[in-house]
């Protein structure tokens, strides 16, 4: 659940006051994560992060033993404290549509 995540990404921040490694795993994971910080806002800010692909040990050395870790969909999220996010709002001019079809020559050049 994307609250859920949320509230975890608060406390593990210190309210965003602290830098944050979030580690995704897995395509569902991964959604969940960027979905969370896609709906994260503090006070008209947005926040700022990485996304960078991930080892599996790298994984493994902050999960629980039970959790498997296994192919390639492992990933580095890194969230800057909240001083660092971007004040703005985002006007929606244009929209493009990405998909599991969608070749990626054209978003180059867009």
């Amino acid at each position: 659940d994307v609250r859920q995540v949320l509230h975890a990404l608060e406390a593990a921040s210190s309210g965003y006051s602290k830098q944050l490694r979030i580690f995704a795993t897995g395509q569902k994971g991964t959604l969940l994560a960027l979905q969370a910080l896609a709906k994260l806002r503090r006070s008209g800010s947005l926040p700022i992060f990485t996304f960078d692909g991930a080892k599996p040990e790298e994984v493994k050395a902050y999960a629980h033993e039970d959790l498997q870790v296994e192919g390639i969909h492992n990933y580095c999220l890194s969230l800057g404290t909240e001083s660092q996010w971007y004040q703005a709002e985002i006007p929606w001019g244009s929209a493009l549509l990405v998909s599991n079809s969608t070749t990626v020559m054209p978003l180059a050049k867009a």
